[in-house]
């Protein structure tokens, strides 16, 4: 569901279409956060094209978690083990649409005018905290039992 709300905001750009007639929007950032390459308002149509191919690949990745090849220990169980790749698969999920929401606003907020570059500490906290929550997963494997 969360994830969900992500995508549709990752999408705003295109239900906004029509304030971005012949206004340049960033295609590309450099290293430092600031537009380096600009296109077309079609790019937030392509843009948003792949972020739904992503949320629903993911989906079914969540749904089937048998086909995610993920490396586990032999010790755990088969059932465990697609559990423990559907809530990554999950989380993965939510943390996509995240950055994706992040960036997809960003990039229509500069084509406005009204920011210059990305808000690169926002970008990191976003990553670090997907990272710290991919791994207590990992670490705290729900779905596994302790009892042998």
């Amino acid at each position: 569901m969360l994830a969900a709300l992500f995508l549709l905001l990752s999408l705003y750009p295109i239900m906004r279409y029509g304030t971005l007639a012949g206004i340049q929007v960033p295609q590309h950032y450099s290293e430092d956060g600031c537009v380096d390459i600009w296109t077309t308002r079609k790019f937030f149509i392509y843009l948003g094209l792949i972020v739904i191919a992503l949320y629903a690949f993911i989906s079914v990745c969540q749904s089937h978690p048998n086909m995610v090849n993920i490396p586990f220990s032999s010790k755990i169980s088969v059932q465990d083990r697609a559990s423990l790749a559907a809530s990554i698969a999950g989380s993965l999920k939510v943390w996509c649409m995240v950055i994706c929401a992040f960036l997809s606003i960003s990039s229509y907020r500069i084509a406005l005018g009204k920011e210059q570059c990305l808000n690169n500490t926002v970008n990191c906290i976003i990553l670090a905290c997907a990272i710290v929550h991919i791994a207590l997963i990992l670490i705290f494997r729900p779905g596994t039992s302790d009892t042998d």
